[in-house]
């Protein structure tokens, strides 16, 4: 599976960012605090719900300034994978905020959040979702492969 191209959308405060690496090995470099680990998030969010770490509860969502999260956004990874037997596969995920208006209430209270998963623009299960991807590449192996700290603090040593 090689990585055509990868779109954050308001993903851990990055508003707006592609990149298209057309399958090709590549190495990226910047400085401290300029979105290497937030694009590499990205990546093991769209394919393991985790961060590159895989950090327990985390979140995409953008987080301001002050610490405090930014509310009413759309925090979107999308992924195009050229297959090994030559198919493009288009994987997206959007986690967003559920909100419910009490009864009798002026405003809306935030409810909870939402996953929406997306397999070549159709909208689908998590199952499916996971599935599929198992299916290109087991998680295990993909995750040995692609988060550095995952082999020596994840895997079970047996």
């Amino acid at each position: 599976m090689k990585l055509i191209k990868l779109t954050l959308e308001n993903f851990q405060g990055i508003k707006q960012f592609t990149l298209e690496p057309n399958g090709a090995s590549m190495n990226v470099y910047g400085a401290n605090g300029t979105g290497k680990t937030t694009l590499f998030n990205g990546l093991t969010w769209l394919l393991f719900g985790k961060a590159s770490d895989n950090e327990p509860n985390y979140s995409p969502k953008t987080i301001d300034i002050d610490g405090s999260e930014r509310h009413f956004l759309e925090h979107k990874v999308e992924g195009v994978f050229l297959l090994e037997n030559g198919q493009i596969l288009r994987l997206s995920k959007i986690f967003k905020e559920r909100y419910k208006k009490p009864k009798g209430a002026l405003q809306e209270d935030l409810a909870g959040h939402t996953t929406v998963y997306a397999i070549d623009g159709v909208v689908s299960n998590e199952r499916e979702y996971d599935a599929l991807i198992d299916r290109i590449c087991s998680k295990d192996k993909a995750k040995i492969l692609s988060m550095p700290t995952y082999f020596p603090q994840e895997l079970d040593w047996q």
